[in-house]
């Protein structure tokens, strides 16, 4: 077919025309495709980014609850060892009943640690090796005896505690829950010479203050602890000291679940509190 040379290019135009108006939609189209891509992106990421930050948080919130929960644990734990003093202060001035000797009920160890072989005992009672026999050591294993009756109902109630003790001015202790303390301790065990013991007695201690440990690793496998001790005194001569141990573990664990720096900032502010 013949066509003219004019309507050819009209033509050509007209072709030229659409196919750039369909490019440009094109593009545009692709321009929206992208752009709907990258704000979904963008959303995603950003839920993402929120979601985590809101998982951060919760943990926070946990944590610092678990904080405030440890720490009136802990001042409950205080409060206790001095009320237990104050009890133990008042039942000396009980006389005792029994006349025997306290000593002869005891078993002698292979490490000449002397301790209670009762199996239905209510607490462990050690006496080690280098403790020597003395009218005050009976005296106070007879004044001590209350306790077994005492701390279990005690120990019930204390949120964190693990361990609840006497240990008299000569090292004897009386330990509660029984825990078999004379085949675990060792031999040589010089309980006055422990940094347990000297932080509470009267050297380091003249003000008779309820006086806690540095966090440490318990002996028995139970963790990280810290301990909480009040002094006894009758008059001016140190009896010894009533202790709690406290464990850490759950507080810990808690911790370890919430990023490092976030976990940092909360020492910092609960130290501030």
């Amino acid at each position: 077919m013949h066509i003219p040379i004019l309507s050819r290019i009209s033509t050509k135009i007209t072709l030229a025309s659409a196919f750039l108006l369909f490019a440009t939609i094109l593009l545009v189209v692709i321009g929206l495709l992208r752009g709907f891509a990258q704000t979904r992106t963008d959303v995603t990421t950003a839920s993402q980014h929120g979601l985590q930050n809101q998982g951060q948080v919760a943990l926070f919130d946990l944590t610092q609850v678990e904080a405030k929960l440890l720490n009136a644990n802990l001042e409950q734990a205080a409060s206790t060892t001095r009320h237990l003093v104050s009890l133990f202060n008042s039942l000396d001035q009980v006389p005792s009943l029994s006349l025997d000797d306290p000593l002869s009920q005891l078993t002698t160890g292979p490490a000449n640690n002397r301790f209670d072989a009762n199996p239905d005992r209510k607490s462990d009672l050690v006496i080690f090796a280098n403790t020597p026999d003395s009218a005050l050591l009976r005296q106070n294993l007879r004044d001590s005896q209350i306790l077994d009756a005492i701390f279990p109902g005690v120990l019930a109630n204390l949120g964190d505690a693990l361990a609840i003790y006497y240990v008299s001015n000569e090292g004897m202790t009386r330990y509660y829950p029984v825990s078999n303390l004379q085949d675990i301790v060792p031999s040589d065990f010089d309980v006055p010479n422990e940094n347990f013991y000297t932080i509470v007695a009267a050297t380091r201690n003249p003000e008779r203050k309820t006086v806690w440990t540095d966090i440490y690793s318990d002996e028995l496998g139970k963790g990280l602890l810290t301990t909480v001790s009040s002094p006894i005194y009758q008059g001016d001569q140190f009896r010894g000291f009533i202790g709690i141990d406290i464990t850490l573990n759950e507080f810990l664990k808690q911790l370890d679940t919430i990023p490092r720096p976030v976990a940092m900032l909360l020492c910092l502010i609960n130290r501030a509190m």
